[in-house]
């Protein structure tokens, strides 16, 4: 079963990867075909420059390699299904090393009903894998943000 959802991830990730280029293209052209569109004004501006040659040649080149990244979505995607039930657990800070004044870590929302709300920042037994230590509340607050800005994407 692992194996089927990763395979179906991976085939998520090159279809994902494929749209993205097109759409990019798809901008690029529509941007090159508005400014084509533009009435030139010889007296401020005495010419457009090479911007629609530009974009239309940005639009036949491969967009910046997202692969690593789209990659590393789906194994990690695969990762959280099997520990949390979820492809794209939503984050938060949590307290992951005893002494600290703030969360120095981050986890997975737990979902146990049993979890009391104001005992969000606590990493229980009951709460979903990983537990990761960040050594830092202000690097945890930025994982979680940047984590669950990430839940939407592709």
């Amino acid at each position: 079963m692992a194996l089927h959802v990763a395979l179906s991830m991976r085939l998520d990730a090159i279809k994902a990867h494929e749209l993205e280029k097109n759409y990019r293209a798809e901008v690029l052209h529509q941007g090159a075909d508005a400014v084509e569109a533009l009435p030139q004004d010889y007296e401020c501006d005495p010419g457009r420059g090479d911007a629609v040659l530009l974009l239309r040649q940005m639009a036949k080149t491969d967009p910046p390699n997202l692969a690593p990244l789209t990659e590393a979505r789906a194994a990690t995607r695969t990762l959280l299904m099997t520990s949390t039930g979820a492809e794209r657990p939503e984050w938060r800070a949590v307290f992951s090393t005893d002494g600290t004044d703030e969360p120095t870590g981050i986890a997975p929302v737990c979902t146990d009903p049993e979890h009391l709300a104001d005992d969000e920042a606590e990493a229980y037994d009951c709460c979903p894998d990983p537990v990761i230590e960040c050594e830092s509340p202000v690097i945890a607050t930025y994982l979680v943000e940047l984590l669950n800005a990430d839940r939407g994407a592709a």
